[in-house]
């Protein structure tokens, strides 16, 4: 009879690999995972890297400039109980992320052209949903430049200067018009930009 081959039974609780690459924007710290820029969890991200062999009751991460420290205790096995300490070397490479590439090479998605017999208050209001929508909506980043006639705001977020332009319509009484405008082509399709212009009576 053909022997059988026992196979050997793991010897730690969790297997991580000796060194990982990390890629960061150093503009804002994201950290480049399944192919988003999310803020670092450095719980999460070492959980998604480790092979448990058994049941892991506790987690501890340290992160370091170059490294993390990751303490776990659990069992094994039955009657087998197990703490371990390891280290986790972190290569962190420094990449722009897709937001703030865009604002580097100057690519905005929208643009919000204020118009007609418009004032401070207006202009504040605007401002000040902006922001609002920006800290959820990484894309709604904008920058304001005063042109003959009025102001223009560029903006990174077609959805946000279509919901800002649709407020000071309601708010203001302003009229608003649209029109979409070719400025190139990626990854094999027409990017378009939104311009939007606000006109106040």
């Amino acid at each position: 009879m053909p022997k059988r081959i026992q196979q050997e039974k793991p010897k730690q609780l969790i297997e991580l690999p000796d060194s990982v690459e990390m890629v960061e924007c150093p503009k804002d710290g994201l950290v480049q995972q399944d192919k988003r820029w999310l803020p670092l969890e450095p719980l999460r991200f070492v959980r998604n890297l480790a092979k448990v062999n058994g049941e892991v009751d506790s987690w501890e991460v340290v992160p370091e400039e170059d490294f993390m420290d990751v303490e776990v205790s659990g069992w094994l096995g039955p009657g087998e109980p197990r703490k371990e300490k390891h280290r986790m070397k972190v290569k962190v490479t420094k990449q722009l992320c897709d937001v703030h590439a865009s604002v580097s090479c100057g690519y905005w998605e929208a643009q919000l052209q204020l118009r007609g017999n418009w004032d401070g208050e207006y202009f504040h209001f605007t401002e000040q949903r902006l922001e609002e929508i920006s800290r959820k909506d990484r894309w709604a980043f904008h920058r304001d430049k005063t042109v003959k006639g009025g102001i223009d705001i560029l903006c990174g977020s077609k959805q946000a200067v279509w919901k800002v332009a649709q407020e000071l319509k309601a708010r203001f009484g302003a009229e608003i018009t649209k029109s979409t405008t070719l400025v190139g082509r990626k990854n094999a399709k027409n990017l378009m930009r939104l311009t939007v212009s606000v006109r106040f009576p």
